[in-house]
């Protein structure tokens, strides 16, 4: 979980340096490749306005590309003259005028390297001296920014298959399912998913009608998670008053409102760092849904009654024995949320 997490803020980085790059330099494409330590390069991030689908890991060999390999030999910044001859970087996915403007910044770390950094106009002298070596400077921020993202995608993978192999090795006799009894063919597939799904950091959403164990698979779940030495909080959605729903799930200070004598923590902060266990979470009052929905996107909420933000870090894992979607369409519950 902690490695999927740096590799999200990672691949962000790439992306959030290269739409800063756009506000001091005028480029119309700005492309991030990796190199694979056998003479290939590989996209990993396009940007721009002639950025497409094409660009998604496109492959460029530096066997057929001499001039590419002279310019990552020097380990500077290049900008191509008019009057150079070399083969368009993307001529195999992007037709680009004759007289374009194109330059390219080997990415190095101490003299080893780990990808090329390249940007395109299609008008001609976009690109002066100075940016060139702006460039430049940038792109060693930017090879460390691609070797931390390549050192958290192998770690993120190597939790992951851990996890799975641990999870592979716990029989349906273990603590975990002991009280989950059954034999079917159906239930046994339910026990298999529970092991698949709980190595991941992804929401879950259970549908069964009431009374078919639900609470049970969640806190299964929960077990088997990298989350298992964490808290699980429950809440059942379907027992709160629209009045006092908002101070549940989010806390309230004291002096909130007539009664709250003193603060207290929603069910968002007491699973800091565990799962909260969202029970027929079809029920959740509608006024309530946006709120829910901001705080799971910005992983950060505010108690009733208060102004500084509490940032919390829980796994979701949501129950109902109503059909969602049909919600959806009678307009009970918000798409948005249903889908995250």
């Amino acid at each position: 979980m902690v490695g999927e997490s740096i590799l999200m803020d990672s691949s962000r980085v790439l992306e959030i340096v290269l739409q800063a790059l756009r506000e001091l330099v005028e480029y119309e494409l700005a492309v991030i490749l990796k190199y694979d330590g056998q003479q290939s390069l590989r996209v990993i991030k396009a940007l721009g306005p002639l950025a497409t689908k094409a660009f998604d890991n496109h492959a460029i060999s530096l066997e057929d590309r001499p001039d590419l390999a002279a310019v990552i030999f020097k380990k500077r910044a290049h900008l191509f003259s008019p009057e150079e001859t070399h083969v368009d970087t993307y001529a195999d996915i992007l037709d680009l005028p004759d007289q374009h403007s194109c330059l390219v910044s080997p990415l190095m770390i101490e003299d080893e390297l780990v990808g090329l950094l390249t940007l395109d106009h299609r008008s001609c002298n976009r690109f002066n001296p100075s940016i060139v070596r702006f460039v430049e400077t940038l792109s060693k921020l930017m090879s460390i920014a691609l070797i931390q993202l390549d050192m958290s995608r192998n770690l993120a993978e190597q939790n992951s298959r851990l996890l799975q192999e641990r999870n592979q090795l716990l029989l349906s006799a273990s603590d975990v399912f002991s009280h989950l009894v059954g034999e079917s063919t159906e239930w046994r597939r339910v026990l298999d998913s529970v092991k698949l799904v709980a190595s991941t950091a992804v929401p879950v959403l259970l549908q069964g009608e009431t009374g078919t164990g639900k609470e049970e698979i969640a806190r299964a779940i929960h077990r088997l998670s990298p989350r298992a030495r964490g808290p699980f909080v429950p809440l059942n959605c379907s027992a709160l008053t629209a009045t006092l729903a908002e101070s549940e799930l989010f806390g309230h200070e004291k002096g909130a409102f007539t009664g709250a004598l003193a603060l207290k923590r929603g069910r968002f902060e007491l699973a800091h760092q565990g799962t909260l266990f969202l029970d027929e979470i079809g029920d959740l009052p509608l006024d309530l849904q946006p709120k829910l929905l901001r705080a799971l996107q910005e992983g950060v909420i505010e108690r009733v009654g208060g102004e500084k933000p509490v940032h919390f870090d829980v796994r979701i894992i949501a129950a109902t024995h109503v059909n969602l979607q049909q919600a959806v369409e009678a307009g009970t519950f918000r798409e948005d949320l249903y889908y995250r």
